[in-house]
């Protein structure tokens, strides 16, 4: 075993691509001093040179220290070794820098095999770079990030705010429970906490659940508040330039028309009666099944079912049918809550990575737009028929719902002409606000 180690230990292991690293080394034998060193050497030489090896020095003018020569040990070169790489170590932020080189030895340690500097440009800088900073910036980035998180939770009530990601890390950790965790911060943090999104977003919010600040924001100086690009640009595929993605005019403008037509006597009994028929007809129906079945199911989905029912009835004038007492997967219902999730997505990705994504069409984003053109297809689907219908009968007198009493006031006049895509806008953003 003792033999196998130091065979291993001093033969060449036998590098590869020599000729590429040689290359960069300066030559300083020359072609004279070359025919020297291969001619035959005689017995008079090599008395010489026997002669003059003193005992603390090795031969020739580089008077290098043997390991060979008498009162010195092996280990008196193994400590001058470790104090050099010691200082080099303790001296790294210095502006010259240092480089220990391991060389190559075959079979005993005055016969060099390989001796190679790379001097490379590239190559230095990045092992300079790595040598002198890579230790020292992980320490200090971890440094940073602890006592930040210590001053967060010295100062903040709110949720934890992480340098660079901001409240990210804290949402992804409790995504399973978003409501209660938020329910949780909230009260902790008195009602309302402030926080901050990923660094070089320029993403910052308040969070609130305090009535008079409620009032103040959405009431008392409302304008103050606009949505604004950065929640805008967000939803725009999805919502387009519908009243949950307005601002100023465009916003008052709509509000406007759709109180106008929803404080009207004939589509609050219509409101009403839908519910009614969808109560007793439909969601009572369906608990008296499930609970004969004593099967487990999930309530927040039922009543979930009966809210899209209700409100695709109340402002489109159709039942997709969701509350059937079979629970089908409605292909539109399914589509909208995915655009809506992974819209929502949007405000936790920084907007150079999902524009990109979007760009591209990978990832949530790919699904996203898939999403989004069902919810597309259907909504001007529904725009399309209901116009077809009104000019067939030449009026839509048999329908209450927003759509249809948005639709036949444009057509004589009685409001601003609304476009094709308006009132698909206005579709999905009732659906949203259902």
């Amino acid at each position: 075993m003792l033999n196998e180690f130091y065979s291993r230990l001093f033969n060449s292991s036998q590098a590869h691509d020599l000729d590429r690293i040689l290359d960069e080394v300066d030559e300083v034998v020359t072609d004279e001093m070359r025919v020297d060193l291969v001619l035959p050497y005689t017995s008079e030489e090599v008395d010489a040179a026997l002669k003059e090896m003193a005992p603390l020095k090795a031969p020739g003018p580089d008077e290098t220290e043997s390991v060979f020569t008498a009162d010195h040990l092996i280990t008196d070169n193994i400590l001058i070794a470790f104090e050099t790489l010691h200082h080099m170590k303790t001296n790294c932020t210095r502006k010259k820098g240092f480089m220990a080189l391991k060389m190559d030895t075959n079979k005993a340690f005055d016969s060099t095999r390989d001796i190679a500097v790379m001097r490379n440009p590239v190559f230095s800088s990045i092992q300079w770079l790595y040598t002198h900073f890579c230790w020292e910036v992980s320490i200090s980035l971890l440094v940073l990030t602890i006592l930040s998180c210590i001053l967060q939770r010295l100062t903040n009530k709110g949720p934890m705010l992480w340098p660079v990601m901001g409240i990210l890390p804290s949402v992804f950790l409790h995504i399973n429970n978003i409501y209660d965790w938020t329910t949780r911060s909230l009260i902790k943090a008195g009602g309302t906490f402030h926080f901050r999104g990923m660094w070089m977003e320029g993403f910052y919010g308040i969070m609130t659940a305090v009535p008079s600040n409620i009032e103040y924001m959405l009431k008392t100086k409302f304008k103050n508040f606009p949505k604004g690009k950065h929640y805008k640009e967000r939803f725009y595929d999805l919502l387009g330039n519908g009243i949950f993605n307005a601002d100023d005019q465009l916003w008052k403008e709509q509000r406007r028309i759709a109180i106008s037509e929803m404080h009207s006597s004939r589509f609050v009994e219509y409101s009403v009666q839908t519910m009614q028929d969808l109560v007793h007809q439909r969601l009572l129906k369906l608990l008296e099944k499930l609970v004969e079945s004593r099967d487990s199911f999930d309530l927040q989905e039922v009543l979930l079912r009966f809210t899209f029912d209700n409100i695709c009835t109340a402002a489109l004038g159709i039942d997709p049918g969701c509350l059937a007492l079979d629970l089908p997967e409605i292909p539109f219902a399914k589509a909208f809550e995915e655009a809506t999730e992974f819209t929502l997505l949007r405000f936790l990705v920084p907007s150079f990575v999902w524009k990109v994504m979007r760009l591209l069409e990978v990832g949530y984003e790919k699904r996203l737009k898939k999403a989004i053109k069902i919810v597309n297809d259907f909504s001007e689907k529904i725009v399309t028929d209901r116009k077809n219908e009104l000019v067939k009968f030449g009026s839509l007198n048999d329908h209450s719902d927003l759509l249809s009493r948005l639709i036949e006031d444009s057509d004589q006049g009685m409001k601003n002409h609304f476009s094709d895509k308006f009132l698909s806008d206005f579709c999905i953003n009732f659906i949203l606000a259902g």
